[in-house]
Order: structure tokens, then C-alpha cells, then sequence
């Protein structure tokens, strides 16, 4: 078994495959297993993962999905074949600090922690991979005593390190937009007691093809976002923890509703017609979550703030299914 297995989804990433496996390849940790998963791409990230796997035949498995099936399933995929202590995630795009899993693993071990976190830093296409400082500020908190603190918790899997029996029978959910979502907060719930390292560790290069790169256009993926929030709740009812953070997860869910209406600012839509999709999708929201607007906390009354002047006055009253309708007609026209 080793000490950590890192599962990288890999869909047209061949001008940036090799920096990631490089640093992978190349962690101070040396008990480390790479599981790339290629999810059927059209360029040469196949050959080049091959070539990887021949040189390096007992660090990198790569397995080759014959039909596209999306980051999530990629991940799946991957998870099925770690047999590491410990699972972290890396995008194919993306790379991290050199010593990253090597302070991961041993400080998990140290403190008995099932999951130790990091920080992301946005990365340019030049960016050359550096060592960062272990003596960093550490902070080890259980959010059981610290409920508070979830609301400001990144999503992303990818700067975390996970111990691999607390990730038993939980799966990213397959073609959402945002899985991380889905999976990130039920695990921090679960895992309860948690270190965090002020240290930038994973490297998130803003310029390339990721899975964000259609939120600055009209989409109805938007409505993922409802998908992922009631994954949470099923997973704590199923884990018999929603009572225990019923009011944290209602602050979590009005968050990432906020937020993520927060992409249809930046669609490139007259006026009218921006007003008129953030109503459909509040209305729609509302079904799932009606406290939207009644939320008191701080953090999301700066994100109401970005949204000022698109609030509607009414929400619409109609059928669900026909405010979704008319939402998918209006992003498919533009």
C-alpha cells in the first residue's frame, strides 16, 4: 500500500500534462502512486501519459477511457483503483508544490487527523513550480466546535489530502457542473476534526481549458448547483449528521446559490434580459432552498451586495419544471 495515492483527471491537457506529472514525479514523498485518468481526449494527452507510464512503470498507472465521460467519473474511475492510506486530487492542468504531500501526510499522521488542507494559488501559463515552506501557520480545528468556519472553506478537493477509508462509499457526482461541491463539504463534515496550513500548495493555472471556462457565457448548468446542495443533505441525513449542522448547511446552500448567480453578472446579456434569467433561476432556487433572501449572516450579505439592483422585487410562481424550461430556452438562443 502507499502512503498516498493522487488520482489526476486528464481531458485535452497536453501542453500542460507534463508539469503536473513532473511534479508529481518529483515530491519530496517518495512512496507516492500516480493514477492518471485520461477521459478519452482528442489531442496527444494520451501519448504523452503513455510514455510516462513506460518510464515510470512502478509510480504511474494510467488508465484510458474510451468514451468522454467527465471529470467526475474520471475520478470515480481513479478511485476505484487507489490503494493508497491516503487519496489527494490534481487536475491534469495544474501542479503542486513540491513538498506538498510529503507535509500532508506526515502532519495527518502526527495530529490523527483524517484531513489536511491547504491554499490555492492562480497561476499564469510561465509559472515554474517552487518548494514552499513547511514552517508555515497551522491551524487544527474540529468544525463540530467550529461551525462557522465552514462557510469559508473552498470546495476544491484538489489542495486537500484525504485519508482513504473516510472516502469509502462517497462518489463525485457524474456530470454536474461544481462537484466538488457535492464532495468536499460532506467529507469536512464527516471528518469533523481537520489541519489547515497557511501555504500556498496547489498551483491553479487561470488561463487554461478548466472546468469553469464556460461560467462566463450563458449556460444552464447553472442549475447543477441545486443537484450538488441536495447530494449534501442526502449524505448527512444518510450519515445521520443534518441536525447537528442543519443552520450551517442552510448558510452553505444560500452561499453557493449567491455565488453562483453571481457568474450571470459577467454573461454577455442586455440588461433586461440579465434581470430576467436571474429571476428564473432565484424562482427556481427557491423551490429548493426559500430562505434565500432572509439569510443573516455577514459573509453572504457582502455576496447580496455584488448582486445589487438584480434582486427581483417578486418571484415567479409558476411549476418548477416550467421555469426550468424556459430558463434552458433562454441560454440555448443566446
Amino acid at each position: 500500500m502507499a502512503k498516498v495515492s493522487v488520482i489526476v483527471p486528464c481531458y485535452n491537457v497536453y501542453k500542460y500534462i507534463k508539469n503536473c506529472l513532473e511534479s508529481l514525479l518529483n515530491q519530496q514523498l517518495k512512496d507516492l502512486e500516480i493514477i492518471s485518468v485520461n477521459d478519452h481526449s482528442t489531442d496527444s494527452t494520451l501519448s504523452i501519459l503513455k510514455e510516462y507510464e513506460k518510464d515510470y512503470p512502478h509510480k504511474i498507472k494510467t488508465i484510458n477511457l474510451t468514451t468522454e465521460t467527465g471529470c467526475s467519473a474520471a475520478r470515480n474511475r481513479g478511485l476505484k483503483e487507489a490503494n493508497g492510506e491516503f487519496i489527494g486530487f490534481v487536475d491534469g492542468d495544474d501542479m503542486v508544490s513540491l513538498n506538498m504531500y510529503i507535509d500532508f501526510y506526515y502532519l495527518a499522521k502526527q495530529y490523527n487527523v483524517s484531513v489536511v488542507s491547504g491554499e490555492i494559488e492562480q497561476v499564469n501559463e510561465g509559472f515554474k513550480q517552487l518548494v514552499t515552506n513547511v514552517n508555515q501557520e497551522k491551524h487544527l480545528y474540529c468544525l463540530s466546535k467550529n461551525k462557522n468556519k465552514l462557510i469559508f472553506e473552498t470546495p476544491s478537493c484538489c489542495n486537500r489530502l484525504f485519508k482513504h477509508e473516510l472516502l469509502k462509499g462517497i462518489q463525485f457526482l457524474n456530470g454536474k457542473k461544481y462537484e466538488d461541491v457535492a464532495f468536499t463539504f460532506p467529507v469536512l463534515l464527516k471528518a469533523d476534526k481537520q489541519l489547515k496550513i497557511n501555504e500556498n500548495c496547489y498551483f491553479y493555472r487561470t488561463n487554461s481549458n478548466g472546468i469553469m471556462s464556460n461560467t462566463m457565457k450563458p449556460n444552464y448548468q447553472i442549475l447543477d448547483i441545486i443537484d450538488d446542495l441536495e447530494e449534501i443533505r442526502r449524505l448527512l441525513i444518510e450519515w445521520q449528521l443534518f441536525n447537528n449542522y442543519k443552520d450551517t448547511l442552510n448558510d452553505i446552500e444560500v452561499k453557493f446559490i449567491l455565488a453562483t448567480a453571481c457568474y450571470i453578472l459577467n454573461w454577455p446579456l442586455k440588461e433586461q434580459e440579465r434581470k430576467e434569467i436571474l429571476k428564473l433561476y432565484f424562482s427556481i432556487c427557491n423551490y429548493f432552498n426559500s430562505t434565500i433572501f432572509e439569510n443573516n449572516n455577514d459573509y453572504i450579505k457582502e455576496i447580496v451586495q455584488n448582486l445589487k439592483g438584480y434582486i427581483p422585487d417578486s418571484l415567479y410562481s409558476d411549476d418548477e419544471l416550467i421555469l426550468r424550461q424556459k430558463l434552458q430556452k433562454m441560454c440555448i438562443s443566446k
